[in-house]
């Protein structure tokens, strides 16, 4: 098999582990939200929510934004070390196939710490508002972005005077 077409499967078959890779870190991310989401189910079914009371509504809303804050970090900093991983990874791979496939070539392999500085100072490809951003100001954003949503429905659901169950839906679904 000529070395174009040897480094052509190469990568077909890791762009599939790549897939893979992509899709088991969404059911993952997904798990810890669930987790979040019952975290923050359990909490809002403390008590009867609907009688408004101003220390109570704010003493909820700490514990809330508390467990989204945790939650959160551990599992957007959970993402982050596993992407970062994957780039030192992949560079490696590169650089294996690439020295195997092309004879008398020699690449040279960044440091880990090299590629982890890369891959954080180079803009997501992401379309829309938040496309070009840095990953961490990005994952910074969203998880601000998501503690704010949450906030804002159970202040909607305290003022609009809300079941426990209809705030429940509103921040965490059905």
């Amino acid at each position: 098999m000529p070395t174009s077409d040897y480094l052509i499967n190469l990568e077909n078959r890791r762009q599939v582990i790549l897939e893979r890779f992509k899709a088991g870190e969404a059911r993952q991310f997904q798990s810890l939200l669930r987790d979040i989401a019952k975290d923050i189910r359990a909490r809002l079914q403390e008590g009867d929510l609907t009688e408004f009371n101003r220390r109570r509504q704010i003493a909820l809303l700490a514990d809330v934004n508390e467990l989204l804050t945790a939650g959160l970090g551990k599992a957007t900093g959970q993402l982050k070390n596993n992407l970062l991983a994957s780039a030192v990874d992949e560079a490696e791979f590169s650089s294996e196939a690439l020295n195997k496939v092309i004879s008398g070539f020699d690449s040279v392999l960044p440091t880990p710490d090299q590629i982890r500085a890369a891959v954080l100072s180079a803009p997501l490809s992401v379309r829309g508002p938040n496309g070009g951003k840095l990953l961490e100001p990005w994952i910074k954003d969203w998880s601000k972005f998501q503690i704010t949503q949450v906030d804002g429905a159970i202040r909607r659901g305290f003022f609009e005077g809300q079941t426990n169950q209809q705030m429940i839906n509103s921040v965490v679904g059905s």
